[in-house]
């Protein structure tokens, strides 16, 4: 198995859905689809899309069926069927003639996003709007009264207003020969259609390794912790609410998410807004119902630990909560210079 890339850019308006489930045909009068708070799709919208296309490609059947208690264990029985061990991602990626190989974009507090590079540039992505009528998905014919509207997210925008195109970057784990065979993914249920180059290398570690320098390789005792996806926690063992003092409560939840990959911190400091929602792992489009909830720590997180011996190759390999090989609970490990970049942004 080779870790790959997999760069997806958007044909179109890309809209990346959390929750608030977009079906104007059976909710109105009136809906709103709105952007992700971080715009990126859910990890879950990339596994499936993924495992459509390969299913498809090789003219196979779901391995899983949909009775399972646990719909993200048959997302990954399916995938590692079709040959998919491990995904990492998906994150925004930047390509200009500043950064003509590519370049990470860590999300901040939204619609800040910060470039993994020197310069440590700001971006955001444009967002825009549309009005819609539903219509009736036998006759088409407009249902009266069902008006919509829905959030788009049109390009990468730099400090100067210059658009970029949407992009992102998702790391896989498979078989190259596999990943020849998918030449366009759709993502999530308006089927958004993108076009995936594979490029034989893994990107976004090795930008990550370039930040660090000599420096990915050894230990440290300080370092940055970026979230990239979100991290699914487990509800049957947290502790996630202490009114009286909130950010104990999450860093101990931090703490044990290390614990449980072999880090052992000994201080844990937010540095941005970190916030912990209810979050419905993406939409099970066979059944048509929503996925059940899982307590998650959101994007745009990023903590300052300090601790004895801490690797930031473990860090991203591993990544943080459940599902983590399937694209959940993905992070960015940075050395401490890029403290005043997100103070600053």
């Amino acid at each position: 198995m080779t870790m790959l890339t997999l760069v997806l850019e958007a044909l179109g308006p890309a809209r990346p859905r959390w929750w608030g489930d977009f079906t104007p045909a059976v909710r109105g009068p009136i809906v709103h689809a709105s952007v992700a708070p971080i715009p990126v799709p859910l990890p879950s919208t990339i596994a499936g899309a993924l495992a459509s296309s390969l299913i498809a490609a090789n003219a196979d059947k779901p391995h899983c069926s949909h009775d399972s208690n646990d719909p993200l264990a048959c997302q990954r029985i399916t995938l590692k069927r079709q040959g998919v061990t491990r995904i990492r991602g998906p994150i925004l990626w930047l390509q200009d003639h500043y950064h003509s190989d590519g370049v990470p974009l860590i999300p901040l507090r939204d619609p800040r996003l910060i470039a993994l590079d020197k310069s440590c540039t700001v971006y955001q992505v444009e967002k825009g709007s549309r009005i819609g009528i539903a219509l009736s998905r036998t006759s088409k014919a407009v249902l009266e009264g069902l008006l919509y509207s829905e959030e788009l997210a049109w390009a990468i925008v730099d400090s100067k207003g210059v658009a970029h195109p949407y992009r992102l970057a998702v790391e896989v784990e498979a078989d190259p020969g596999i990943l020849r065979k998918v030449a366009a993914l759709h993502l999530g249920g308006e089927r958004q259609l993108h076009q995936v180059t594979v490029v034989n290398e893994d990107l976004v570690r090795q930008a990550l390794a370039k930040t660090w320098a000599n420096a990915w390789q050894t230990r440290t005792n300080q370092l940055l912790v970026a979230i990239v996806t979100p991290v699914l926690l487990d509800p049957k063992t947290t502790k996630y609410v202490d009114i009286l003092n909130p950010f104990k409560t999450f860093s101990e939840i931090v703490k044990q998410l290390l614990e449980e990959i072999g880090v052992k911190p000994l201080a844990i400091e937010p540095m941005t807004r970190c916030a912990i929602a209810g979050l419905a792992p993406g939409y099970d489009m066979a059944l048509n119902l929503p996925r059940p909830y899982y307590p998650a720590i959101l994007p745009g997180c990023i903590v300052r630990i300090e601790g004895s011996q801490l690797n930031p190759v473990t860090l991203y390999e591993e990544g943080l909560g459940l599902y983590t090989d399937l694209g959940w609970g993905t992070i960015a490990p940075l050395p401490l210079r890029f403290e005043n970049c997100i103070k600053e942004a």
